[in-house]
């Protein structure tokens, strides 16, 4: 499912992908800098860059909708 979303500071987000962070896979997005990416402050991670297509909500993702309804 593809996000065409364009997140805004103060969205709760997490990576499509894999991460070298599972444990903290929730952050905040911050700004958007001039390049388009987004800054996400992760809670122990710190900050990381991503751009829109790579996030999703906080809890949107496919798996945790089927894990939620089984």
């Amino acid at each position: 499912m593809m996000c065409n979303r364009r997140f805004v500071p103060g969205d709760r987000v997490r990576p499509r992908g894999e991460t070298d962070h599972p444990e903290d896979p929730v952050g905040t997005v911050l700004t958007r800098v001039a390049t388009g990416e987004l800054l996400v402050d992760f809670p122990l991670a710190g900050g990381e860059m991503y751009l829109d297509e790579e996030l999703d909500l906080s809890g949107v993702h496919p798996e945790d909708a089927v894990t939620a309804l089984a």
